[in-house]
């Protein structure tokens, strides 16, 4: 089955992989570009039409993308490019608007650690942010998605300020800044760890959407089982 390609990036190894691409074109699908510049993807499609490197007909796509966001980039908005017909502009959206979220949560998220406690604001947190990305496989439009993922940033910076403040509680003397350490290659490991997703997402009568609604069941499963667990974690 023909795919579509998205390519990440527009330097010099971007300009090279595009125009392989655009050579097996007829197997690999369209071919997206996607860059902080759209000027520079742009450029790079300007070269495989000027040298005719098209081995069939296709689509060429230029995309402009926060590239902080890579894991959302490369396992969601290539297929939501193709099946919704994204414009750049609405797939920069989708890729910004969790962290516009995590800026506001932040804002808020120490004050309700502090007036409910950090166990439960660390719950909530997985809760609510797994409830989300449960809703995030079963969106319909481009609306819901932005504000899915609006919901989805604010949900996560919930969780920082009360994690590291309970690790502060408990780890009060030289341990502390190794126990900063685990926590923060805890979250990197999650991050890589769901990059497996993709693979999910590819599997016959799954797709990114189900991939989506599983990992919100487990991590609200999850969820609840450490607010019932007792004594594990202080207020």
């Amino acid at each position: 089955m023909k795919r579509d390609v998205l390519i990440i990036g527009a330097g010099g190894v971007a300009h090279v992989v595009a125009h392989k691409c655009a050579q097996n074109n007829a197997l690999l699908g369209n071919i997206h570009i996607a860059s902080r510049t759209l000027a520079k993807c742009q450029a790079i499609i300007e070269s495989i039409r000027d040298k005719g490197s098209m081995q069939g007909p296709g689509q060429l796509k230029a995309h402009t993308l926060d590239a902080m966001d890579v894991g959302l980039v490369s396992f969601v908005i290539a297929a939501l490019i193709a099946e919704w017909s994204l414009t750049g502009e609405q797939a920069s959206w989708i890729a910004s608007a969790g962290f516009v979220g995590m800026a506001v949560g932040a804002s808020v998220g120490g004050l309700l650690a502090d007036r409910f406690g950090r166990r439960i604001t660390i719950c909530g947190s997985l809760f609510a942010w797994s409830a989300v990305t449960w809703w995030t496989g079963h969106v319909h439009s481009y609306g819901e998605l932005l504000t899915a993922r609006s919901l989805m940033g604010i949900s996560e910076a919930f969780y920082i300020p009360a994690a590291l403040a309970l690790i502060a509680d408990y780890h009060t003397g030289e341990t502390r800044s190794r126990a900063v350490s685990f926590h923060q290659m805890g979250i990197y490991c999650g991050v890589i760890l769901g990059g497996f997703t993709g693979y999910a997402a590819e599997m016959p009568g799954l797709g990114w959407r189900g991939a989506f609604g599983w990992s919100g069941v487990v991590g609200m499963a999850e969820a609840m089982r450490r607010k019932r667990s007792q004594g594990l974690l202080r207020k």
